[in-house]
C-alpha cells in the first residue's frame, strides 16, 4: 500500500504545538501578573522564613551543646571522685547546670538530653521523686535523631529509681520496656533487674523464667555463675 504524502507546504504553515503552547501560557501570565507576582514573593517568604527558623534551631541546638558540655563536666567529675562529700556537691551543681539547659533551651534535643542526665543525678543524690520525673517527662517526648540509646537511658534511670522508691510493679514495668526497646548489655541489665522486681514481689516462677532466658544470653563465666546460683536459691524456695 502506497504511504500517504506529506504536504509539506501545508505543514509548514500548521502552527509549531510547542511555539503555540508557550504563547498561550505567555497570554496567560499577562493577564494574571498580579497573582503571579504576588505568589513568586509567598513562595520566596516562605523560603526564607524556614531558611531563617533552621538557622535560629541550629543556633539554638549549637548554644544549649555548649552550656550542655559544662553541666557534663560536673556530672563526670561527680561520678569519677571517690570521696563522697565532695562527689555529692559535684552531682548538685551538674543538677543546677543541667536545669540551665532545659529552661533555657527548651524544646531542643540538647535540652532533652540534659534531662535524662539531670534525672541520673538526681538518682544519684537519692532524689528519687525528681529523678522519676524528670525520666517519665524524658519519656514523653523523645526528639528526632536519637538512635535509642538516650532513651534506653531513660528508661534505665526511671526503673532505677522506682526501684529505690519500693516501687516494684511500675519498675519492672520500665524494665520490660527497656529489655523490649533494647538489646546488647541494656537489655541483659532489663533482665536481671527485671527478675529482681520479679522477686520483691514474691513472683517467684517468673523471675525463674528471665533468669532462664538471660542464661542463654551470658557468655563470661561469672555471670553465669552468678544467675545459676540465683536460679537455684529460688528454686528451693519453691521446694520449702
Amino acid at each position: 500500500m502506497p504511504k500517504e504524502k506529506v504536504d509539506r507546504k501545508r505543514l509548514l504553515k500548521e502552527p509549531d504545538e510547542f511555539i503555540s503552547t508557550s504563547m498561550r501560557a505567555m497570554r496567560w501570565l499577562r493577564r494574571n501578573s498580579r497573582w503571579v507576582s504576588a505568589g513568586a514573593v509567598l513562595v520566596v517568604v516562605c523560603g526564607v522564613a524556614v531558611w531563617g527558623w533552621k538557622v535560629y534551631k541550629d543556633r539554638q541546638e549549637a548554644q544549649a551543646q555548649e552550656l550542655h558540655t559544662q553541666a557534663y563536666s560536673f556530672y563526670a567529675r561527680a561520678v569519677e571522685e571517690a570521696e563522697k562529700t565532695a562527689s555529692q556537691d559535684l552531682m548538685g551543681k551538674a543538677v543546677e547546670r543541667f536545669e540551665a539547659v532545659i529552661k533555657q533551651f527548651p524544646g531542643t534535643r540538647t535540652g532533652w538530653i540534659a534531662r535524662v542526665y539531670r534525672g541520673r543525678a538526681n538518682y544519684a543524690l537519692g532524689k528519687y521523686d525528681e529523678a522519676v520525673q524528670d525520666f517519665e517527662t524524658a519519656l514523653g517526648w523523645i526528639p528526632s535523631g536519637d538512635d535509642g540509646t538516650m532513651r534506653a537511658l531513660a528508661l534505665q534511670g526511671l526503673g532505677l529509681a522506682l526501684q529505690a522508691k519500693g516501687n516494684w510493679e511500675k519498675a519492672a514495668s520500665a524494665f520490660q520496656s527497656l529489655k523490649e526497646a533494647a538489646a546488647g548489655s541494656f537489655g541483659r541489665m532489663a533482665d536481671l533487674e527485671l527478675a529482681r522486681c520479679y522477686e520483691k514481689q514474691g513472683k517467684t516462677k517468673e523471675a525463674l523464667v528471665v533468669y532462664q532466658s538471660l542464661l542463654g544470653l551470658l557468655s563470661e563465666p561469672l555471670q553465669r555463675e552468678m544467675v545459676q546460683a540465683q536460679m537455684a536459691r529460688l528454686s528451693q524456695s519453691l521446694k520449702e
